[in-house]
């Protein structure tokens, strides 16, 4: 078992977990366990409980993150390669807290959940309710990179095929059409009820807010926009990272780098794994080792290099803007000869009785 604290056992999923269970596990956490959510007694224990709830989502909802710690536990997060890994949350009330972890967008909107939790209606205004368009808002595209594309030393042009949108002249981006004021709500986009003493207000259900009917634009089919295809060459500079934004006119390019199977990104550096074989290990050697970008480079052995010894490789880690590099750190694993003959077996068990009898009397 791996030193340090079990992310897993803290949000109760197994190792294998998807991230839709892990998100689902944390989000149902969080409820129980927020500060703003439990008696001011419980107040203390719910804001260590709920540090740690979130601590364990931060690394495992992070697929750098998990990979780290499923490799090397939370001293891989701390020591070893970098800084830890940490977030910290302070937020005033649980609906600060909905929107800036899972972000405005989730399950449709924070707020929405938070009317469905709560069980109280929220007052709406229509602006709030209408849907932004294409020319207020710039359209976002994932453009996804591998490790071999951000380890070159220069700037590289890729050419991206794209749906480009446009608003729709017709409906303005909303997706539908006024044709007549809402009777249910008089044209207000509210309705109120009362419980109690006391007297609320919600979005109103036949209108979704506007005031008035709605009908789907036949000239976007409801989606606001009108789209073209069209080839756009974006340049991919030198030192770009997950998250980076290209912005081209009303296009923004949010950069995903495809995790690789080799390598750990942790800020400029790369962490990787080097097999070596035992004899190579005690004696000291030179061994191949393969790059993100296909080159080979000889990595030195020193004489004694045990299982698990760490080797840091200057400037071979990724390229940064400023012309510099970050360092590329290989684990050593060392493994055994195999297919031995009978007479190299017959040496090797001749040479560790000579070594177990020098070392016995020394």
């Amino acid at each position: 078992m791996r030193n340090g604290k079990d992310y897993y056992e803290i949000l109760g999923v197994p190792r294998n977990a998807s991230q839709e269970e892990i998100k689902r596990a944390f989000w149902e956490l969080a409820k129980k366990w927020h500060p703003d959510r439990v008696p001011p007694e419980k107040k203390k224990e719910a804001e260590e409980k709920f540090k740690e709830i979130n601590e364990a989502y931060q690394v495992l909802s992070d697929p750098e993150k998990r990979k780290i710690y499923d490799m090397y536990g939370e001293a891989g997060l701390k020591g070893n390669f970098g800084e830890q890994y940490t977030t910290t949350y302070n937020f005033t009330n649980f609906d600060e807290f909905v929107k800036q972890v899972f972000g405005e967008d989730l399950f449709g909107f924070a707020s929405d959940i938070l009317d469905e939790f709560f069980g109280i209606g929220r007052e709406r205004t229509k602006t709030q309710r209408k849907r932004k368009g294409v020319a207020e808002e710039k359209q976002k595209i994932i453009l996804e990179l591998t490790l071999k594309d951000i380890y070159q030393d220069e700037d590289v042009e890729r050419e991206i095929t794209v749906e480009k949108r446009n608003i729709c002249p017709r409906c303005d981006g909303v997706g539908q059409v006024e044709v007549d004021t809402c009777k249910r709500c008089g044209g207000k986009g509210m309705i109120g009820f009362t419980r109690g003493f006391f007297s609320f207000s919600q979005t109103c259900p036949e209108c979704k807010g506007y005031g008035r009917k709605m009908t789907t634009c036949s000239n976007c089919k409801g989606r606001g926009f009108t789209s073209k295809i069209e080839n756009i060459k974006v340049k991919i500079p030198r030192g770009i990272r997950e998250g980076d934004i290209l912005s081209y006119g009303n296009i923004d390019f949010v950069v995903r780098i495809i995790p690789d199977p080799r390598f750990v990104i942790q800020g400029d550096d790369l962490i990787s794994e080097i097999t070596v074989d035992a004899l190579s290990a005690i004696l000291g050697d030179e061994v191949q080792f393969i790059l993100p970008d296909g080159r080979e480079m000889k990595v030195k052995i020193p004489e004694g290099t045990d299982s698990g010894t760490i080797l840091r490789l200057k400037d071979a880690g990724l390229p940064r803007k400023d012309r510099k590099r970050g360092n590329m750190y290989l684990k050593v694993k060392i493994s055994s000869p195999k297919n031995l003959t009978q007479e190299e077996k017959e040496e090797l068990k001749k040479l560790k009785e000579r070594i177990e009898k020098r070392t016995k009397y020394h």
